[in-house]
């Protein structure tokens, strides 16, 4: 970049201009070196970088992309800078992770430790519980359920299969045992009621008669 340091650093604690290095630093269309050149040309400035909100954002994604022997070179830029970032409300928090201490005391153990924090990938989507890993018993439950309903529905339906035969065939039985009435019969119980109603009518018309002729005999005998 063509641009003087302080115009960059200015760039980076505005809201537009730190979004220009957030992308140049995580496309991967930018090449690999063009990041590490840039990582690099910070060097000795990473203290006013990170005094800010918007400019330690930055000075973290630099952080993040550089192998140790680039942290390296940007701690050891900041030992002469500490108290300065110790007093940087967003510095500090940059310092912290730096580690600086263990930096100046055993540096053989703080390039283990960047080495083995930059080949372990980032574990925040693994720790995320998954729904079935969370609950196997559950899952467990839920699915010996399903079958269980599955073979209850199974049964349920051949039970009502049987049942509906027997029914019908109870029904078929109960009718053909009943008898139909044939025509013979049917002619007798007409003819059967006919004389009934003949007799009950001639029982009637005879018991006038019956009456008079008294009555005649009683008027001859007086």
């Amino acid at each position: 970049m063509a641009l003087p340091m302080d115009r960059r650093i200015e760039m980076a604690h505005d809201a537009s201009g730190s979004r220009v290095y957030d992308v140049l630093l995580e496309s991967p269309t930018v090449p690999s070196k063009a990041k590490r050149e840039l990582i690099m040309e910070f060097i000795g400035h990473y203290h006013v970088l990170v005094d800010d909100r918007l400019g330690s954002r930055v000075g973290d994604r630099c952080w993040a992309f550089a192998d140790t022997y680039l942290k390296e070179k940007i701690a050891r830029s900041l030992f002469f800078h500490e108290q300065f970032l110790a007093a940087s409300y967003y510095g500090k928090f940059f310092a912290r992770n730096l580690n600086l201490y263990l930096l100046q005391r055993r540096p053989n153990e703080w390039k283990t430790m960047q080495a083995n924090r930059k080949r372990t990938p980032d574990k925040s989507s693994s720790l995320l519980p998954n729904p079935e890993s969370a609950h196997p018993h559950v899952v467990q439950k839920s699915t010996k359920r399903k079958r269980h309903t599955h073979g209850e529905d199974e049964i349920d339906a051949v039970f009502n299969a049987s049942l509906g035969k027997r029914i019908k065939k109870t029904a078929l039985g109960q009718a053909a045992s009943v008898p139909t009435p044939s025509e013979p019969e049917m002619d007798v119980k007409k003819s059967g009621g006919l004389d009934s109603l003949q007799v009950v009518l001639g029982a009637i018309k005879s018991a006038p008669k019956d009456e008079r002729s008294n009555k005649k005999r009683k008027k001859h005998q007086v």
